[in-house]
């Protein structure tokens, strides 16, 4: 398990997660350790994939792809 210790790095990693293309083979759940410096907490950020081909507008409306 490697502990991610830069805010920067740790944004990167769950942007990079997040706007993966189908092509790209990141498999889900996908998590990652943070911790700042010694004497502070440790957290795991999790990220799942859970609905697929929908998205949700500025207004909440929930849309999903026809096929």
């Amino acid at each position: 398990m490697d502990i991610i210790k830069s805010k920067r790095t740790l944004h990167s990693l769950i942007k990079e997660t997040l706007e993966n293309s189908p092509e790209e083979n990141i498999k889900f759940p996908r998590s990652f350790t943070y911790c700042e410096s010694m004497g502070e907490p440790i957290f795991t950020i999790t990220i799942d994939k859970k609905e697929e081909d929908f998205f949700i507008n500025e207004k909440g409306q929930k849309w999903v792809k026809a096929n």
